[in-house]
């Protein structure tokens, strides 16, 4: 194990090690307030601090010396889920400034519902995907370990693609809606478009901007980092099951939503499904783009304009 590794399971032992003491100090459920436990807070802080550090040294400190990135496997389950951490990291810090911005419009105004303005939607999603491109591009582009192609950038036949692709949209449009069925009928309530709300009054160039972020950049990036890295990767070293499942329920996780949990981690399995039946990425990016534009486009014109 190097030293990143090592100095990353000391960082993740005294956040674990700051929780545990804070949740027993505090009871279940735990209150949010420092000042209850402030050094079990400040023990769980350093360990995420010492964690998150650790895992950038990971992931990057191949990309520049060659003897630690012939020790370290570019498509190992740790290397994955370290090149996951950075980006969300790099995401969420690049999102900060914005979030604190509409929080403070909301907290300012009657409207409960956290709803971003169609500037901040573009913004966040953009923010949100071009780490993931970064450090997909710089761990395992630069470094020589696969290229574009060997990550499903295929294009040929264009024409099967396609239509392999609009057939994968109208599946995952199924899924999504008979989980979403599933769901309603537990008492969990879909709420993800809440935050997507203001595009019904933007215009049409604005709505336009944000369909190039959600529909076009959003599934290009996500079905190159999914599908074409983590789940060949995990497949190579677990099996297609186990690749199935994990690779699923990290792209589930990524998009921060608990409600819609079941119903991406479901889509996330129609999505390796198509990538492995056709060996290219292009129709999991079609139907990732429709299954976007189509949520998109109604709630743009049939919510209001209806």
């Amino acid at each position: 194990m190097t030293a990143a590794g090592k100095a990353f399971l000391v960082g993740l032992c005294l956040a674990v090690a700051g929780a545990i003491y804070y949740v027993f100090a505090t009871g279940w459920p735990p209150r949010l307030d420092t000042a209850v436990q402030p050094q079990s807070a400040s023990v769980f802080a350093v360990g995420c601090l010492i964690a998150l550090a650790a895992a950038f040294v990971y992931v990057f400190q191949p990309t520049i010396d060659r003897h630690v990135r012939e020790g370290i496997r570019a498509d190992s389950p740790q290397t994955v889920l370290a090149m996951l951490l950075v980006a969300l990291t790099i995401a969420n810090l690049a999102s900060l400034p914005v979030i604190l911005i509409e929080g403070r419009k909301v907290l300012g105004s009657t409207n409960l519902p956290v709803t971003l303005s169609p500037a901040a939607i573009i913004y966040l999603i953009t923010v949100s995907e071009l780490p993931i491109l970064l450090v997909l591009w710089l761990r395992v582009i630069r470094t020589g370990h696969q290229n574009w192609r060997g990550l499903g950038l295929r294009v040929s036949p264009v024409v099967e693609h396609v239509g392999q692709g609009i057939a994968g949209g109208a599946a995952l449009l199924g899924v999504a809606a008979v989980t979403g069925l599933f769901l309603n009928s537990l008492g969990v309530r879909q709420d993800q478009y809440a935050r997507y709300l203001s595009i019904t009054q933007a215009p049409v160039a604005v709505f336009l901007l944000v369909l190039a972020a959600g529909c076009a950049l959003a599934p290009f990036v996500e079905e190159l980092f999914f599908r074409g890295f983590v789940f060949q990767a995990l497949r190579r070293r677990w099996g297609r099951i186990p690749a199935y499942g994990l690779s699923a329920a990290l792209f589930a996780v990524l998009h921060l939503n608990l409600p819609a949990l079941l119903p991406i981690f479901a889509m996330g399995l129609v999505l390796a499904y198509l990538f492995e039946r056709t060996d290219s990425l292009l129709p999991g990016m079609i139907g990732h783009g429709l299954n976007n534009a189509i949520s998109f486009s109604l709630l743009y014109f049939v919510s209001v304009k209806g």
